[in-house]
């Protein structure tokens, strides 16, 4: 008997066993990678949907984002215009009180000169009543006795 006849067959059935349980476990690891995509797919699927979604509901919020960014900058321009005027009317404060002090500085110089002056004409006003006085005193003491 030649070897294939003794072992021939056999081997060839062994083969064919090695071959069939090697594509039987590589069809099961299909199997496994198969229904892994699957879920994953599925997972994916469900993703886009909700990712479609939050998309749609972006769609329906940019306008009311457009519309409280619009209130915003119109809000920062209103607070700048007021910030603007605050300072100005600031400056014109701080010049208005400057001008004041100046009034009050010229006020008090011209009360000083006034009082200043008062002093001067009281002075003058007392020696005059003085000499007035004097000379009467001198007119009465020369006048003749015969009135």
């Amino acid at each position: 008997a030649t070897w294939w006849e003794s072992t021939g067959p056999r081997a060839l059935f062994d083969m064919i066993d090695v071959i069939i349980a090697t594509v039987g476990k590589n069809v099961s690891e299909l199997e496994i990678k198969k229904d892994r995509t699957q879920k994953v797919l599925t997972v994916m699927r469900t993703i886009n949907e909700e990712l479609d979604g939050v998309r749609a509901q972006q769609d329906l919020l940019r306008p009311r984002i457009q519309e409280k960014r619009e209130m915003v900058e119109a809000s920062l321009l209103e607070f700048n215009q007021a910030n603007e005027a605050w300072d100005y009317s600031k400056m014109l404060l701080d010049g208005s009180e400057k001008q004041v002090e100046a009034r009050k500085e010229e006020r008090d110089a011209i009360n000083y000169s006034i009082r200043h002056e008062q002093g001067l004409a009281t002075t003058t006003l007392n020696e005059a009543h003085l000499a007035l006085k004097a000379l009467y005193q001198a007119d009465f003491e020369t006048a003749p006795a015969t009135i």
